[in-house]
């Protein structure tokens, strides 16, 4: 791993575009949201589908390992 020079600045801390809680029942909600979030950014149509593809996947593997923890 590389360390950056010391003098080299930290990135600027930025608000996030997107803070929610879900359930499995919340997943085409939540699925909406991340699209708009993407349009907002000026995602083109494909990496827009791709990102909410795999925000989509990530989401429901979060419910999986939650149901199994219980």
């Amino acid at each position: 791993m590389v360390n950056p020079p010391l003098d080299h600045d930290a990135p600027t801390v930025r608000k996030p575009l997107l803070t929610t809680s879900f359930t499995l029942a919340d997943l085409n909600r939540v699925r909406r949201e991340v699209e708009a979030a993407s349009r907002r950014c000026g995602l083109d149509h494909d990496e827009i589908e791709n990102w909410v593809i795999a925000v989509n996947e990530l989401m429901i593997n979060v419910v999986r390992a939650r149901g199994r923890q219980r």
